[in-house]
């Protein structure tokens, strides 16, 4: 499976191997008695169909530990793995259809959850988040997606990178009081598309404060000092495993998401 890692492939075709040498043998002692040596028959290694399906995979990414200089790593109740198709952990994307597909991509999600992808692993990672920080607070999220189509996370960051959309929005539940059932809408400008140069694929892009539209058509937007907090998402891509990192008043942003997507990336075997 593409998703599997080196040591993985390996023992696959170990257990291939002397599947062909039992064979071999067989025939042999077929030959030379006549007869059949043994009723037993040998057994071939398990492949796991999906990326869901496979626990090794699971156990690496969940043993997964980042390191970054000055900051301290939290897992916290929001994070663990999910079957794709099984669960949803998104808000529903509302907009233009750009708009719609830039939401998705970074919330690690597609159109085709509940069919054609179903199987594919989502795994919210938890976060690292600087020491000592006072009330700004430089924080790094992190999360991916392993696909059962090894393409498919290259083809989602292009998307992203040339994506025309000038705000990304969710509709979110509002159910203060009598106005139960109602909805509001969570905004989100999109103030620059940044391209990120290594050996992996990847995007980023700066957006701005949250504005929320309540359903009485009254918009609602955060006040304050921060506002001067600068929040960047992150897609980057290598073979079946798409990255997603947030950064919230990060030092140089650009190189310290890709130190850190490179960690989980190596830690899984990916190349």
């Amino acid at each position: 499976m593409p998703w599997a890692s080196a040591g993985w492939r390996t023992r696959a075709w170990l257990a291939a191997a002397a599947v062909v040498v039992v064979a071999l043998g067989l025939v042999l002692v077929l030959a030379e008695t006549g007869g059949p040596a043994s009723t037993a028959a040998p057994t071939a290694t398990s492949v796991p169909a999906t990326p869901a399906g496979d626990p090794e995979l699971r156990a690496s990414v969940l043993g997964f530990v980042p390191i970054l200089a000055g900051y301290a790593y939290r897992s916290d109740a929001s994070s663990g793995l999910v079957d794709v198709g099984e669960l949803s952990w998104a808000e529903r994307p509302t907009g233009s259809r750009d708009c719609v597909a830039l939401r998705r991509a970074l919330d690690l999600t597609t159109a085709s959850d509940s069919a054609a992808r179903r199987g594919d692993l989502y795994a919210r990672l938890g976060y690292l988040q600087a020491v000592g920080g006072g009330s700004r607070v430089s924080t790094l999220t992190i999360a991916l997606r392993v696909f059962a189509d090894p393409e498919a996370p290259a083809e989602i960051v292009r998307l992203v990178a040339a994506a025309d959309c000038a705000a990304i929005a969710t509709v979110r539940p509002f159910v203060p009081g009598t106005e139960e059932g109602t909805h509001l809408i969570a905004t989100e400008a999109v103030l620059e598309t940044i391209p990120l140069a290594g050996p992996d694929l990847g995007v980023g892009l700066r957006v701005g404060p949250e504005a929320l539209t309540l359903p009485d058509g009254r918009v609602w937007r955060e006040t304050g000092p921060s506002l001067a907090v600068e929040d960047r998402v992150y897609l980057i891509a290598r073979g079946p495993y798409l990255v997603c990192l947030g950064a919230t008043d990060v030092a140089d942003p650009d190189a310290t998401t890709l130190a850190v997507a490179d960690q989980l990336l190596d830690h899984l075997g990916a190349r």
